[in-house]
C-alpha cells in the first residue's frame, strides 16, 4: 500500500523495535601470559537469604592466566574496594608481581572514586564491558557465578541444609573445584608455586557419590535463593 510505503520507507520502526536481536560478541584472540596481568571482577547479590554470618553478597576475582578464583563474602557492595586492596597486596606478596589490569562491568561499585584513584596510583589499567552483557567479559567469568552457585545448590539439597549456609559452600566450591588444565608449562608452575605459597586446602580423594533417583525439572524460582531446581522421583 502506497500510504505505509510513504510512512515506513526503509527500516520498519514495529521490526526495529520488536524483532532487535543482539549479535553475539566475536571471541577475543588476546593471551594473557602470566599471573596477574588481567584480573576479573564480579559482584553478586543480593541474595534471597543471609549467609549465616550476615552477609548478603559475594564479590569474586578471577585471574585470566591461571583460572583461578579468589571469593570473599560481603555485607554490602561497599566493601569491594577493600577486598580488592587485601587481594592485590596478599597476591602481589607471593608472586613478587604486579597486578596489570582489572576488568569489571560499569555498575557503581566499579566506578567508585576511590578504586579510580587507586588504580591510577598503582598504575592499573581498567578495562570496562558492556552493562548487562557478560559474555564479553571472555569465557573465564561468564559462567563462574553460574558454576558456584549451581554447586551450593546441590550441595545444600544433598544434604538437607538450610539455605544460610550457601556462603561456607561457596569458599567450598574454590578449595575442591580444580581450574582448567594448565595451557602451557609454564602456567603449570605457576600455579604449582601459588598454591604451595597459599594455604593448603583438604584432600577430596574420600568423597563418593551414588545416586537411585530419578529428577524433573521444577518451575523457576526466585532470584538469588537456593531453593530445588527440581523434584525428587523414586526409580
Amino acid at each position: 500500500m502506497k500510504f505505509l510505503q510513504e510512512e515506513y520507507e526503509g527500516t520498519c520502526k514495529g521490526c526495529a523495535l520488536g524483532k532487535n536481536v543482539k549479535k553475539p560478541f566475536a571471541r577475543s584472540d588476546t593471551i594473557y601470559k602470566g599471573v596477574l596481568d588481567l584480573i576479573h571482577l564480579d559482584v553478586c547479590g543480593p541474595m534471597a537469604v543471609k549467609s549465616l554470618g550476615g552477609h548478603q553478597y559475594y564479590v569474586t576475582f578471577i585471574d585470566d592466566f591461571l583460572r583461578k578464583t579468589w571469593l570473599y563474602l560481603l555485607n554490602n557492595k561497599d566493601e569491594v574496594f577493600k577486598k580488592f586492596q587485601d587481594l592485590k597486596n596478599e597476591m602481589e606478596n607471593l608472586t613478587e608481581r604486579k597486578i596489570t589490569t582489572l576488568r569489571s562491568d560499569n555498575d557503581g561499585e566499579y566506578t567508585s572514586k576511590e578504586l579510580i584513584y587507586f588504580c591510577k596510583e598503582e598504575w592499573i589499567k581498567r578495562e570496562i564491558i558492556v552493562p548487562y552483557n557478560p559474555e564479553q567479559n571472555g569465557t573465564v567469568d561468564e559462567r563462574k557465578s553460574r558454576t558456584i552457585e549451581e554447586f551450593v545448590r546441590a550441595m545444600l539439597h544433598d544434604q538437607d541444609l538450610p539455605q544460610f549456609i550457601w556462603g561456607r559452600g561457596m569458599y567450598d566450591n574454590c578449595l575442591l573445584v580444580e581450574p582448567k588444565s594448565s595451557r602451557d608449562s609454564q602456567q603449570h608452575e605457576s600455579k604449582r608455586s601459588i598454591y604451595k605459597k597459599e594455604a593448603k586446602c583438604g584432600s577430596s580423594s574420600n568423597i563418593s557419590v551414588s545416586c537411585v533417583y530419578s529428577y524433573t525439572q521444577g518451575q523457576e524460582r526466585e532470584v538469588g535463593s537456593y531453593q530445588s531446581k527440581g523434584h525428587i522421583c523414586w526409580v
